[in-house]
């Protein structure tokens, strides 16, 4: 089957009051076609916020978004792709 969606070392932080708050640290995921899957986890881990990266509406900190047979990653895409993206 092949890959829709591919996320490569994925990591997320935040800034409280000039201290860093990693949320997601080095998070791989693969999607094939006909896959279904389900983020699960407690509330705080981050599942929003990856989900929010796999759909182009944050950037990560670090780490690859691939769409497709595309080896580009989504996050060098112009304002105009990225909105065709999502």
């Amino acid at each position: 089957m092949n890959e829709i969606l591919k996320a490569e070392g994925i990591y997320k932080s935040f800034f409280k009051n000039s201290e860093e708050v990693p949320v997601l640290r080095g998070v791989n995921f693969t999607l094939k076609e006909q896959e279904m899957v389900a983020i699960t986890g407690a509330s705080g881990v981050g599942k929003s916020t990856f989900l929010h990266i796999l759909g182009a509406l944050e950037v990560p900190t670090a780490g690859k978004v691939y769409f497709g047979s595309s080896r580009e990653d989504i996050f060098g895409y112009s304002e105009k792709q990225l909105a065709q993206f999502r």
